[in-house]
């Protein structure tokens, strides 16, 4: 973070400040007492389970530099302390600011499916122009974004941020926290339906985006989606799109695995140009096509950009990894899940293990979660495709039900338990008698399914605070 003094943060935060020292430097800010570096700031948020202001002596003993409260807490005499009405509304003060000052351009990406994948092929991409931040795992949230502000070193070339969202408003308040030179939305698809009506309403959530850019702010727009096309359009001229559509500028002509993983031609103002990138799927390529997009409409060089993706791209943890259980293959694809992004997966695991015959296939899918009302339809669906892709489907979570009897019905041995632990025996056999079996880990990440690539059960640890990231 930018060296600010205490007087400055609290000027920032319209904070009463109480300090020894109000020229004290802070480089560092934080919400979890867990994970203190010397001298950091800690802001004392109150999340779902835990309230940060009764970690804030402990914070102080461990090395923080200062700490950020609403209420009074129990301070060693001396600690510097800033009290303000609310810390969430004071951390987003001081990321405005820290925003202010840098210099470099903000590239923000949001969408239902692969914002994250996205934003890690936009950050590759970009590296050969210069330095480039981007927001850390997932940190795409209210805490996340002014958190990813404030761990950036303040002279980055490029910073590629996410936006996540679970209700309306979200994304227009973390555009403003973010002010990005260029907007992105992959696509809109129906991944958090307990939280609105429609496909539509998600939508027009998600476009936010396209709606609280600056006025010199650039628009990159997925053509090949009814529903965020014209929204883009309706608030920016002309935004540059990418997809499979012949009015793409940026637009994908064919895709296909290879031994190097996902070979793409993609056409850039009238020139087809192959990109070979490091990962597996072919939903995947659209994400490629949006990260050139972005590096096009920032008039950068795309060969560049495409000789970097080759070299500088690896995928998140558990986002369409091949690993290995002795001599079994895994496609481990278990970080999240949505019904676009499961049938995705369930279709890649197809096409990768082919030669595999489906009596080898074990596909174990975790349920999906904030569906709302149209949960069981889509897990009704997506059984009958795991069914029809593997001849063993474990099912779990709270629609396991649905899972394990549509896979049923496709001609599956199906097992479904609220928990994959209760599967672990069957797991187990199944591992024992298919030695050159292969395996889909598929599901949200509340069913944590890289479980099943450890032999127990790993222990979750307790937190101090709400989470930084997991908005959609």
């Amino acid at each position: 973070m930018r060296a600010l003094t205490a007087r400055q943060i609290a000027h920032i935060m319209d904070a009463r400040l109480t300090t020894a020292d109000p020229g004290q430097a802070f480089r560092a800010v934080t919400t979890d007492s867990r994970n203190i570096a010397p001298g950091a700031l800690f802001v004392a948020l109150k999340g779902d389970r835990f309230d940060g202001h009764d970690f804030a002596k402990a914070a102080l003993v461990a090395g923080a530099g200062g700490v950020v409260v609403s209420r009074p807490v129990d301070a060693p005499a001396g600690a510097t302390v800033f009290q303000v009405a609310d810390t969430q509304q004071a951390l987003e003060r001081l990321a405005v600011a820290l925003r202010t000052l840098h210099p470099g351009r903000f590239i923000a990406v949001t969408g239902s499916v692969g914002k994250t994948s996205t934003k890690e092929l936009l950050a590759a991409a970009l590296s050969p122009f210069g330095k480039v931040g981007k927001t850390p795992g997932n940190y795409n949230n209210h805490i996340g974004v002014p958190l990813t502000l404030a761990a950036l070193d303040g002279d980055e070339d490029f910073v590629v941020m996410e936006l996540g969202m679970s209700a309306p408003g979200e994304i227009a308040r973390l555009t403003h926290l973010a002010r990005p030179d260029l907007g992105l939305v992959t696509r809109a698809e129906a991944v958090h339906l307990e939280f609105f009506d429609s496909v539509d309403q998600i939508a027009d959530a998600k476009a936010e985006l396209y709606e609280h850019l600056g006025p010199h702010a650039l628009a990159v727009a997925n053509a090949d989606d009814a529903r965020m096309l014209p929204r883009a359009q309706a608030f920016h001229d002309a935004p540059v799109t990418f997809g499979r559509a012949a009015s793409a500028a940026v637009q994908i002509v064919d895709a296909h695995h290879t031994a190097a993983g996902l070979a793409i031609a993609i056409r850039i103002a009238g020139k087809t140009l192959d990109v070979t990138v490091p990962t597996l799927g072919l939903h995947m390529a659209e994400n490629v096509a949006a990260a050139l997009a972005a590096v096009h409409t920032l008039a950068l060089d795309p060969t560049r950009a495409i000789a970097a993706l080759a070299t500088a791209y690896r995928p998140p943890p558990h986002r369409m990894a091949l690993t290995a259980l002795g001599t079994v293959q895994v496609l481990d694809d278990c970080y999240n899940a949505n019904p676009a992004a499961t049938r995705a997966a369930l279709l890649t695991f197809a096409e990768v293990f082919a030669k595999t015959p489906r009596a080898h296939r074990l596909a174990v899918i975790g349920s999906m979660r904030e569906l709302g009302p149209t949960a069981e339809i889509h897990h009704a669906k997506i059984g009958r495709l795991a069914g029809e892709t593997a001849a063993t489907v474990l099912a779990t979570g709270p629609h396991a039900a649905s899972l394990s009897s549509s896979a049923t019905a496709a001609g599956a041995a199906s097992h479904a338990a609220d928990d994959f632990e209760a599967l672990r025996q069957v797991f187990a056999t199944w591992l024992q008698t298919h030695p050159n079996g292969v395996i889909l880990l598929k599901g949200s990440r509340g069913e944590r399914l890289e479980r099943a690539l450890t032999p127990q059960m790993g222990a979750s640890s307790g937190g101090a605070l709400s989470s930084p990231g997991g908005g959609h």
